[in-house]
């Protein structure tokens, strides 16, 4: 029954997935999410959708791609995205 219910506390937290916003250098960010229901592809989108929300938080701004990573279900991981993004003037 224990096992049970920590695999159920497990499932739970991880499908929600997703982390915050991380810097990681100068004006340098890193976001990711993770899931198991979606695709890696549609993590990545989900992440730099965070980076787009995080971006105008700091005024007229948006992300900059530096790197985009994702993979899809493996024996070893769940499906996760991620975005490492500057935020630059948004052009007019």
């Amino acid at each position: 029954m224990r096992t049970m219910t920590m695999l159920a506390i497990s499932l739970s937290l991880t499908s929600c997935g997703g982390t915050e916003v991380t810097p990681v250098g100068n004006d340098t960010y890193i976001v990711g999410t993770t899931g198991m229901w979606d695709a890696g592809t549609e993590l990545k989108v989900k992440a730099y959708q965070k980076a787009i929300a995080f971006c105008a938080t700091k005024g007229n701004l948006t992300p900059e791609t530096i790197s985009s990573s994702s993979n899809e279900v493996s024996i070893q991981e769940y499906p996760h995205g991620e975005v490492t993004f500057r935020c630059v003037a948004k052009h007019p």
